[in-house]
């Protein structure tokens, strides 16, 4: 720029002369000439800086956008991880039990593993023994740590009407989703019927 600047002043000079020489109007030429080349290499310099910005700037993108996604399938490969723990940990205790009272601890495990995962269920059971229109015998765990194992008659509710439905059709797993007060009612039977071993 200071060069440039040297270039314009030699320029102004002369023009404020009031009778410029033929050599000073060449000079003048000359140093418009030199300002005008070292405007357009400052120009590229500038367009070369503002493209380099630019694909720094993209190639940035790409990499946050590509760590993201690396961070996610961390994320995703961890939570595997974490389940596959929780699993083994169940499978490890199942393995080892001998005796059926043993579920008490089994489920305990069940329950434990659970909130490890952060599933937060209020609580976890096993069905045992279970003959359709017979007697309910449960293994259960909780965070208050509740009598382990109860029996209760059968009783209609939507579910024991599920869990019927889903043993007759050999599901693994179902989920019931009851309101308030389907569920106030469901546990009011329930436990003005269990009996506590």
């Amino acid at each position: 720029m200071n060069i440039m600047n040297k270039h314009l002043q030699h320029i102004l000079e002369i023009l404020q002369q009031e009778n410029p020489t033929v050599d000073q109007k060449k000079a003048a030429l000359k140093s418009l000439k030199e300002a005008d080349k070292e405007l357009e290499v400052t120009a590229f310099k500038l367009d070369r800086t503002e493209k380099v910005k630019h694909t720094t700037a993209v190639l940035l993108e790409e990499t946050i956008a590509e760590l993201e996604q690396k961070r996610i399938a961390v994320e995703a490969q961890n939570r595997e991880l974490e389940i596959e723990t929780a699993l083994e940990r169940v499978r490890s205790r199942s393995m080892a039990m001998q005796k059926s009272d043993e579920l008490k601890e089994v489920i305990k495990i069940v329950y434990q593993q659970l909130r490890y995962l952060k599933i937060n269920p209020d609580h976890a059971g096993f069905v045992v023994d279970y003959t359709p229109g017979g007697d309910w015998h449960f293994w259960i765990a909780d965070e208050q740590d509740i009598p382990s194992k109860i029996t209760h008659p059968n009783f209609e509710s939507v579910w024991a009407n599920q869990f019927n439905d889903a043993r007759e059709k050999g599901a693994d797993l179902f989920t019931t989703h009851l309101n308030f007060e389907e569920k106030n009612k469901f546990y009011n039977e329930l436990l003005s019927l269990s009996l506590i071993h």
